[in-house]
Parts: C-alpha cells; sequence; structure tokens
C-alpha cells in the first residue's frame, strides 16, 4: 500500500521552483517541508504558479498571500479545505505587515471547493484582536477570478483591480468585500453571473460587460433597477437561459451605453417588446442586436424601429417568427442580418429598402432560402442589392 504522505515527503522541490502541481494528493497533510513555517515564502520564494487539483482529503494548506511572485492560483476539488489564510501574516517568515496580500496574483480559480467557508485576508491574526487592526492591501493586481460551485463561501477579500469576474452555482450570498480607499475610476469590469444579486455589491458605475445565464428564480430584471440605474457604463448586455423571466422593462431604458444586447431562450412575452421607451434610450449607441431561442416572439419588436445606429442583428431559432416588418426599413444603419433556424419566416418585409445592407446571411431556413434563390423567387428582387448573400443548412 503506497503511503501518499510518505512519497511526496521525500519529494522536496528545489527552492527556485515556479510552477507548483499537486494532483490527485490523497494525503491529509502537506509534507512536512511545505509546513515547517507554514508559510511558502519561505521555502518556495519563486512560485509564480500553483495549482491543486483533487486533493480530496487535504484540510489545510500553507500561507501563500506572502509569496511575492505568484501570478496564477487554482484551486479544484478540494472538498475538506474549510479556511483559506487563516493567519495573512504568517509566522516568522518573510511576510511583513507592509506587503500587500497576495502582492502580485492576477489570476483566482476556485472551482468546487465544497466545504470553503471564508478566505480572511488583511488583517493578521496578532493584530484582530488590536483596537487598531493593522490592514494589508489585499489582491492589489488581481485582474480575474473565477468562482464555480463553492456552495458555502460566503465573501472574498477585496479585489480593486478586478476586470473580469465569473461566480456560478455558488453560494447566493457571496459577496466581494469593499475596496478600502478611493476607488478606481478607469476600472472596467466583465461580470458572468447566474444570480443577478451578484452584483449588488460591486461598482456598478464601473460595469461594461454583463452575462446572466442559467437562473430559474429570476422573473423581472426591474427587481434590480437600482443596479443598472447605475450602471451608465454599461456597453454588453446578454442574458441566457434564465427560463421564468418574462420582463426586461425598467432595466434598459437606464442603459443609454449600451452596444451589444442579446436576449436568449427567455420567455419573454410579446407585449413586454412592444413598448417603445426601451427601445428608443438604446438608439443612440446600440450596434448590435441578437435574438436566439425566443419561442413565443411572433414579430419584431415594434420598439426596435428607433435603432437607428444598429449595424448587425442576428435572429436565430425564433421558430413562431413568421415574418419581417414593412418597418424593418427603419433601420438605416443596418450592415448585416443573419437569420438562423427560424423555420416559420417566410417573407422579409421592406428589405429592399434598407441600402446600408452589405450582407445577408441565411441558415437552415428551407422557405425562406427557396423564396429568395435567383431568379424566380419571390423574395429576389428585395434583395438583389445587397452584395453578399449565403444560404447554407446546418449540415453543409
Amino acid at each position: 500500500m503506497i503511503n501518499n504522505e510518505a512519497l511526496l515527503e521525500k519529494l522536496q522541490p528545489n527552492r527556485n521552483l515556479m510552477l507548483f502541481r499537486l494532483d490527485g494528493f490523497k494525503g491529509t497533510e502537506i509534507p512536512r517541508w511545505g509546513r515547517a513555517h507554514d508559510d511558502w515564502s519561505i521555502i518556495l520564494p519563486n512560485l509564480v504558479n500553483i495549482q491543486l487539483r483533487g486533493c480530496q482529503r487535504l484540510h489545510g494548506i500553507p500561507l501563500l498571500s506572502n509569496l511575492k511572485h505568484l501570478k496564477f492560483l487554482s484551486l479544484a476539488m478540494l472538498n475538506n479545505l474549510e479556511h483559506m489564510e487563516t493567519n495573512a501574516i504568517g509566522r516568522g517568515g518573510s511576510g511583513s505587515k507592509d506587503l500587500p496580500f497576495f502582492p502580485s496574483l492576477e489570476f483566482l480559480s476556485l472551482w468546487r471547493l465544497e466545504r470553503l467557508k471564508e478566505w480572511r485576508g488583511g488583517v493578521s491574526e496578532e493584530d484582530s484582536s488590536s483596537c487598531m487592526p493593522h490592514w494589508r492591501p489585499p489582491f492589489p493586481r488581481l485582474s480575474r477570478v473565477c468562482i464555480e460551485l463553492c456552495p458555502k463561501l460566503t465573501s472574498l477579500p477585496p479585489c480593486p483591480s478586478l476586470e473580469s469576474l465569473e461566480v456560478v452555482l455558488s453560494n447566493k450570498l457571496l459577496r466581494i468585500l469593499p475596496s478600502e480607499g478611493p476607488p478606481n475610476l478607469d476600472l472596467k469590469l466583465n461580470v458572468e453571473v447566474d444570480s443577478v444579486g451578484y452584483l449588488t455589491t460591486l461598482p456598478a458605475r464601473c460595469l461594461t460587460d454583463i452575462v446572466i445565464r442559467d437562473n430559474d428564480e429570476l422573473k423581472r430584471l426591474s427587481e434590480f433597477e437600482e443596479v443598472f440605474k447605475s450602471s451608465s457604463s454599461l456597453q454588453k448586455l446578454e442574458i441566457s437561459r434564465c427560463r421564468r423571466l418574462t420582463s426586461v422593462s425598467g432595466v434598459l431604458e437606464h442603459l443609454t451605453a449600451l452596444e451589444s444586447l442579446s436576449l436568449d431562450d427567455i420567455p419573454v412575452v410579446d407585449e413586454e417588446f412592444e413598448d417603445d421607451m426601451p427601445w428608443r434610450s438604446l438608439s443612440r449607441n446600440l450596434r448590435f442586436l441578437k435574438l436566439e431561442s425566443l419561442s413565443t416572439l411572433q414579430m419584431l419588436p415594434r420598439g426596435m424601429k428607433h435603432l437607428t445606429a444598429l449595424q448587425d442583428l442576428d435572429i436565430s431559432h425564433c421558430k413562431s417568427l413568421k415574418g419581417l416588418p414593412e418597418w424593418i426599413s427603419c433601420l438605416s444603419s443596418l450592415h448585416s442580418l443573419t437569420i438562423d433556424s427560424c423555420t416559420g419566416l417566410k417573407s422579409l418585409g421592406a428589405i429592399q429598402n434598407i441600402t446600408s445592407l452589405q450582407k445577408l446571411e441565411i441558415l437552415d431556413c428551407p422557405d425562406l432560402r427557396e423564396a429568395c434563390q435567383e431568379p424566380s423567387g419571390k423574395e429576389w428582387p428585395n434583395i438583389r442589392h445587397i452584395p453578399h448573400i449565403s444560404f447554407t443548412h446546418w449540415w453543409e
């Protein structure tokens, strides 16, 4: 029988090691060479990349926050790990009260850490009971964070330089603690979440891209109107597979800087789309619009006629859509139109009046394809002015 801890004990790495990866280790503790000082900045000071994966019995790992060169940290399937950085200074190590918490870390991935409850950082153990606790600046360079399947994690230390955040299948109460000091006004933040609630503790003024997907609890975006009302810099919004979402009103009208909007597999009703106001608010800057898998959509929203800056329109898998409206010619800046798997679509409306249209792509729409064939198709006279026209099936 192999003793995992004894075997790894004999494999003490060189002090100059830059990449440390431990995969499938069955021991309960890191070997003595790794926990002698409880601080890897002493024994492996040059580490740049740490990956711990599938060490399901491991219940603790040494301090990593004092590693001056660490840029990449990935922790996955550590099923017994409950706490991180319980002493953020370290015992007798090279850490300093003046050294930021994870001073060089740029990428952090936490995946399937089923028992992880907290990630302490910023206040040292020796100072935490003091009347004047010493605060260490946390994650000064951390720009990308991915958190998935961490059901008990409720908070993460502040990330003042965060640019990309993905949180899915995790604790709905998870929050990133607010940063100390003045806000970074130049920060641009891209977010992908399965709960809009995560957005409430992020700096809304910095949000530029938001993806909301796989949220079966969300019914109305207006429940979070205050978040979107403050997101004046938001440029891209994608909502996907939120199968109980019936209303986007109360939000779109605040997103006047929005350039790209994608709505995919949501049961928004036609009446919801009839309101002109949201579309009028998007008229100045919206360049790209994608409507996908809107199974009940029988006609395009009338308010879309106000989207005079729209350049790319993608309509996919809207099988109840019967035809394009006559007002489609109001899209005076439209450059590219893609129609994919809209099997009920029979006509293209007044497409002949869109003189800006340069590209028409029709995929897996057999009836429409036949209607657009040169020279006898009934739609051919309406599309022959378009320089680039293509027809394909999914199997081609």
